[in-house]
C-alpha cells in the first residue's frame, strides 16, 4: 500500500481507533490483576492467622471444659470442701494426661490444697491477679508459660473459679498446670506451605515456630523479629507488616494475650504478578494481531467495495457523456464491477427466479437441518442435565462427608466429656446411691449411646471404602444374616428359600448392612409386633431376595422420597437408613424394587445379577 492511497488511509484510520481502546484496556487489566492478587494474598494471609488464632482458642477452650467439667461433677453432689475429695482429684490427673499439677486457692489467696507429680504449680508470683480474675470477678485467668527443662516440653497455668461449697470459707480458685504438647498438635493439622506462623507474649517468649514447633526458650533467630512485632500490636487490630522479603500478618488472640504472626515471602506474590502480567501481555498480544490483520482485512475490503467501483464508475459515465450509450453493454471492462454489473444486468432479471428457487429450497434444508440440530440439542441436554444430576450427587456426598467429619469433631468430644463425667459420678456415688439418681444416669447413657448411634450412622452414610467382593449363595447368605440379628420376641420370622443355589458376587459386609437396614426398617413399622417374610427365587436371569413386613404400608407421594438422604417420618433418626441401603446396591449393581399398599404392608424386592460362572 502507497502512503496517500485510499486504501492505506483506510488501514491507518481503522487500525488507530481499533488500537486506543486497546492499549486502556491492557492497562487496566495489568493495574486490575495486580491489585486483585495482592488483596487475595493479604486475605489469605489474613485467613491462615485467624485459623492459628482459633487453634489456639481451642486449645484454651478445651481444656477450660476439662477441669471445669470436673469441678462441675462434684458440685453436682454438694461436696463440703476440696478436702473431700483427693483420691478423685488424683484420679482426674491420671485420667487427664495433659494435667501436670492442681492446686486451690481460698477467696483470701490462701492455698487450700496441691495435688500431682509436681506437688502443686509454681503460681506464687500471680496469686494477686488469680486472686482478682477468677475469684473476685469469676473469669479464666491465662497465666505465665514455662518451661520443663527435664522434659523439654512447656506448660500453661490456667485460673478456673470455684463457686461456693467446694472450698472451705466461700469461693475460690482451681490453679491448673496444662501440658502445651495438645496445642503443638492442634495446630500441626492447620500448617499450610509457604505460610510461616509464630506465637510468642507481649514479653518477647516465643510459644511456637511452624518451623520448629513448641519453643522452650526464646530463639535467638526470631528474636530481633519478636521486639518489633511486640511495639506494633494493637489489641483489637489486624496489623500488616512487610519488608522486601516478606509480607505478614500480625494480630492479639483475645483469649489469652498472646501475639500471633503469619507470614509468607514475597516471592510468592511477585511470581503470581509476573505470571499474571505476562498472562495479560500475551492476551493483549495476540488481540493486537488480530487487531492489526482486521484492519489490514477491512481496508482491502473498504477498497473492493468503494474505491474500485467508484473509478468504474467513472469511466461509465464519461461513456455516455461521449454519447456511446449503445457502445456501452458491449464496452470490455476486464476485473471492473462496473462493467460486470452493466453486463450482467440483462440477465438479471433472468436468474431472479431460479435465485429465488434457489433460496426456497436452501430455507427448506436449513429448516430440516434446524431439525436436525434442535434433535441433537436436545439430546445432548438431556445428557448433560443426567451428568449434571450424577455431579451433584457427589457435590451432596461431599458436603454430606464434610458436615459428618464436623459432627464428629464437634459433638463426640463433649459426648466423651459428658460420658467421662458419669463414670466419675457413679464412682462417686457408689452402690449405695439413690436408685433414683442411677436411673436418671442410666437414660443420660442410654441418650448418649443414641447420639453416638446417628453420628456412626452419618458417617457410615458418608465414608466409602474399596470393594471386597465374593461369591455365595444367596439363600445361605440370607441364613447367616438372620442367624446372628437381634431379632424382637414380637415378631415372627419365616422364609421359603429357593432349593438350588443362586451365586451372587456381591460386597458381603455392605450387602449385610444393607439387608439389616431394611430388617430394622421394617420392625421400627411394626411396634406391637408383626410377621417378616423372607424369601428368595430365581426369576428372569436374576436372583431375587423379597422381605415382606405386615405394617402400615407407605403411602406413593412417599415411596419415591424414602431413599433420598436425610428422609424419614419418625419422630427420631437420621433418615440415612434406606439412604444407605440404596447407596450400598448401586455399588453392588442390584436393583431395588418396592412393593407397598397401605395397611397391608411392605414388600422390597433386591435383585441381584446371577453369577453364571459358578454355576
Amino acid at each position: 500500500m502507497k502512503k496517500g492511497n485510499l486504501t492505506f488511509t483506510i488501514f491507518l484510520t481503522v487500525l488507530a481507533a481499533s488500537l486506543l481502546p486497546l492499549l486502556v484496556f491492557g492497562f487496566y487489566i495489568i493495574s486490575f490483576n495486580k491489585s486483585l492478587l495482592k488483596t487475595e494474598f493479604n486475605d489469605k494471609l489474613k485467613s491462615y492467622n485467624a485459623v492459628i488464632s482459633e487453634d489456639v482458642n481451642n486449645f484454651i477452650e478445651k481444656n477450660r471444659i476439662s477441669a471445669e467439667t470436673f469441678l462441675t461433677a462434684h458440685a453436682a453432689h454438694g461436696t463440703a470442701d476440696i478436702s473431700s475429695f483427693p483420691n478423685d482429684i488424683n484420679n482426674f490427673l491420671d485420667l487427664s494426661k495433659h494435667i501436670t499439677g492442681i492446686s486451690f486457692l481460698d477467696y483470701r489467696g490462701a492455698e487450700v490444697g496441691s495435688y500431682g507429680m509436681h506437688y502443686g504449680v509454681d503460681y506464687a508470683d500471680s496469686i494477686p491477679l488469680i486472686v482478682s480474675t477468677s475469684v473476685q470477678n469469676g473469669q479464666i485467668y491465662v497465666g505465665m508459660i514455662k518451661k520443663n527443662p527435664i522434659k523439654r516440653t512447656l506448660s500453661l497455668t490456667l485460673g478456673i473459679p470455684v463457686k461456693e461449697g467446694l472450698i472451705p470459707g466461700g469461693k475460690g480458685a482451681m490453679i491448673t498446670e496444662f501440658n502445651m504438647k495438645s496445642l503443638e498438635d492442634e495446630l500441626s493439622g492447620d500448617l499450610q506451605k509457604d505460610f510461616f506462623a509464630m506465637i510468642f507474649t507481649k514479653s518477647g517468649f516465643l510459644i511456637y515456630s511452624s518451623d520448629n514447633g513448641l519453643a522452650t526458650s526464646l530463639s535467638s533467630g526470631y528474636k530481633d523479629k519478636i521486639a518489633l512485632l511486640s511495639q506494633r500490636a494493637k489489641n483489637g487490630e489486624t496489623v500488616t507488616v512487610s519488608d522486601k522479603k516478606y509480607l505478614g500478618v500480625l494480630t492479639v488472640n483475645q483469649s489469652t494475650g498472646w501475639l500471633v504472626y503469619t507470614e509468607r515471602p514475597a516471592s510468592v506474590l511477585d511470581k503470581f504478578l509476573i505470571a499474571s502480567v505476562k498472562s495479560s501481555l500475551s492476551y493483549i498480544l495476540g488481540i493486537f494481531a488480530a487487531v492489526f490483520l482486521f484492519a489490514m482485512f477491512m481496508s482491502f475490503y473498504f477498497s473492493g467495495v468503494f474505491v474500485r467501483p467508484v473509478r468504474a464508475m467513472t469511466k461509465a459515465v464519461k461513456l455516455v457523456e461521449e454519447g456511446k450509450i449503445n457502445e456501452l453493454p458491449s464496452l470490455p471492462v476486464p476485473d471492473n464491477e462496473v462493467g460486470v454489473l452493466s453486463i450482467s444486468f440483462g440477465r438479471m432479471l433472468d436468474s431472479v427466479k431460479l435465485k429465488f428457487d434457489a433460496l426456497a429450497q436452501d430455507q427448506r434444508d436449513l429448516e430440516e437441518l434446524n431439525q436436525s440440530l434442535e434433535i441433537r440439542v436436545g439430546s445432548r441436554t438431556k445428557e448433560l442435565r443426567t451428568a449434571l444430576n450424577e455431579l451433584i450427587k457427589k457435590e451432596r456426598l461431599a458436603a454430606i462427608g464434610q458436615m459428618a467429619s464436623i459432627v464428629s469433631h464437634e459433638i463426640k468430644n463433649p459426648l466423651a466429656v459428658m460420658s467421662n463425667s458419669l463414670l466419675l459420678m457413679k464412682a462417686r456415688l457408689g452402690e449405695n446411691a439413690d436408685p433414683r439418681v442411677l436411673k436418671n444416669i442410666s437414660i443420660i447413657e442410654q441418650e448418649i449411646h443414641q447420639a453416638n448411634g446417628i453420628i456412626e450412622e452419618i458417617l457410615g452414610y458418608a465414608r466409602s471404602r474399596d470393594q471386597i467382593f465374593t461369591v455365595m449363595d444367596l439363600s445361605l447368605y440370607v441364613r447367616e444374616i438372620l442367624s446372628s440379628f437381634p431379632m424382637p420376641q414380637n415378631v415372627q420370622v419365616s422364609t421359603d428359600f429357593y432349593k438350588e443355589q443362586l451365586p451372587v458376587r456381591i460386597d458381603t459386609e455392605e450387602m449385610k448392612q444393607a439387608v439389616r437396614n431394611i430388617i430394622n426398617n421394617s420392625i421400627e413399622v411394626m411396634p406391637e409386633g408383626g410377621q417378616l417374610l423372607f424369601k428368595t427365587k430365581f426369576e428372569n436371569d436374576k436372583a431375587i431376595l423379597s422381605i415382606r413386613d405386615t405394617g402400615p404400608g407407605i403411602p406413593k407421594d412417599i415411596q419415591e422420597k424414602i431413599f433420598a438422604p436425610f428422609f424419614t417420618t419418625k419422630a427420631r433418626g437420621t433418615g440415612l437408613g434406606l439412604a444407605v441401603v440404596k447407596k450400598v446396591a448401586a455399588r453392588n449393581n442390584v436393583e431395588i424394587i418396592l412393593q407397598s399398599e397401605v395397611g397391608k404392608g411392605t414388600q422390597t424386592n433386591l435383585l441381584f445379577n446371577l453369577h453364571k460362572e459358578a454355576l
